[in-house]
């Protein structure tokens, strides 16, 4: 099932907390399933995650996580994934970063819920699991950057799957 998925810059993903609480976009093209989707899916079942990212230079990135449970709004969708079990980077619990996302609550600009002292989701156009701030932000202007900054993102997704 996909969570997320961006193929071009035709579809702004600088929006407020209803809008990633409802969801947005098209299954078939840029699509943002919805958080309370995507909690009651995977309030209901035990279902892998993956990420994936390609840049603008070609390189891709992908990573995949035994579990995935998104927790109800009254938890601010907080995210919590399982062992890291293949993949390029560990980018949502990379243990040589502080920006880990595993644990994170989701903020938007008018719902800061990170724990940076500025507003991650304003300063980067976007909502997402931010710490401080972030590894990876697949939400973020279509052309920003992923794994610690370095590469231009040309089109990325979030995978679920049931188990």
């Amino acid at each position: 099932i996909f969570a997320n998925q961006r193929v071009n810059n035709q579809l702004d993903f600088n929006r407020n907390w209803l809008s990633y609480k409802n969801g947005f976009g098209s299954y078939e093209d840029n699509y943002w399933m919805g958080l309370e989707n995507f909690y009651q899916i995977t309030s209901s079942g035990n279902y892998t995650f993956r990420l994936e990212a390609v840049a603008n230079s070609g390189k891709g990135l992908y990573d995949e996580y035994s579990k995935v449970t998104i927790y109800p709004e009254s938890s601010k969708y907080r995210i919590v994934l399982g062992a890291f079990t293949s993949g390029t980077t560990n980018v949502m619990n990379d243990p040589a970063s502080y920006y880990i996302h595993n644990g994170m609550n989701f903020s938007t600009p008018d719902s800061d819920n990170d724990k940076s002292s500025s507003n991650c989701a304003s300063t980067f156009s976007s909502g997402w699991w931010f710490n401080d701030c972030h590894a990876i932000n697949l939400n973020g202007l279509f052309g920003d950057s992923f794994q610690y900054d370095v590469y231009l993102v040309k089109s990325s997704c979030m995978l679920i799957r049931q188990k």
